[in-house]
């Protein structure tokens, strides 16, 4: 599960699907050598965006992603 006191490496890694997120909020947080020492919470803080807001960003998009996996198993594609 996602905190703000996750670094952003950790956060990829466990669920890359964010990375969108980040892309899209301008952030260069994706691919950064920093993100291995930045907390989420710390990389808002210094893109000035609020920490509540990019961590209820992030969820959805997880919600997201896993409400698509769940889509695709319960619908496969007839071959």
């Amino acid at each position: 599960m996602l905190s703000l006191d996750l670094s952003i490496d950790e956060a990829l890694g466990e669920t890359p699907g964010i990375a969108t997120v980040f892309v899209r909020r301008g952030m260069v947080c994706v691919g950064c050598d920093i993100g291995r020492f930045h907390t989420i919470r710390e990389a808002a803080t210094l893109y000035g965006i609020d920490a509540e807001q990019l961590l209820t960003e992030l969820q959805q998009a997880i919600e997201a992603s896993e409400s698509r996996v769940r889509c695709a198993r319960a619908h496969p594609a007839a071959e």
